[in-house]
């Protein structure tokens, strides 16, 4: 059963390419294509916890502004 599905996973995944390619053209495709597998990076933003609203903050459990930190254990 495995191997039939792949079959089909396979059939639709050559009948999007071949539907993507008579809509845009078959470089235009095979670019992006090859740009997506190459990986151009884009630049992740930075995000401080200094910029963050208090309520985020406390969400993933960090003070908010101002707040006086207490340690709590040994």
């Amino acid at each position: 059963m495995i191997f039939v599905r792949s079959s089909v996973d396979t059939t639709i995944l050559r009948i999007c390419i071949d539907t993507l390619a008579a809509e845009h053209g078959r470089w235009r495709v095979a670019r992006a294509v090859l740009v997506m597998l190459l990986g151009r990076p884009g630049k992740q933003p930075v995000v401080r916890a200094d910029t963050l609203p208090d309520h985020i903050k406390r969400d993933i459990g960090l003070p908010p502004e101002g707040a006086s930190v207490t340690r709590r254990g040994p």
